[in-house]
């Protein structure tokens, strides 16, 4: 699987592109992609999804993001959850910006 984060965010896996919908998940995947293969605790993700508005039950709303991503990515555990929060189980090379990073 690669994640574009330069330019419009992306999926692409085996060449295809794989259909992210929604905002929110979008967001969701945005941050988990930019610590790809580390754990990103539950509130910085919650931050990172709702900014400054958190709905009330945010740990309900995260985990209900993180299962529709993980239909979206399927198959396969690309979303792992950890005991703090959650990660993409993707090497760094995969996503376009870390790639970036890396050679510059």
């Amino acid at each position: 699987m690669q994640v574009a984060l330069l330019g419009a965010l992306e999926v692409r896996r085996g060449g295809e592109l794989v259909p992210v919908a929604g905002g929110r998940v979008r967001s969701l995947l945005a941050r988990l992609a930019l610590e790809a293969g580390r754990e990103v605790s539950a509130g910085a993700l919650i931050e990172a999804v709702w900014d400054d508005a958190p709905p009330g039950d945010a740990g309900h709303a995260l985990q209900a993001l993180v299962s529709r991503l993980r239909r979206a990515l399927a198959p396969g555990e690309t979303v792992v959850s950890g005991p703090i929060g959650y990660s993409l189980a993707i090497a760094a090379e995969a996503v376009d910006a870390l790639l970036f990073e890396q050679l510059a």
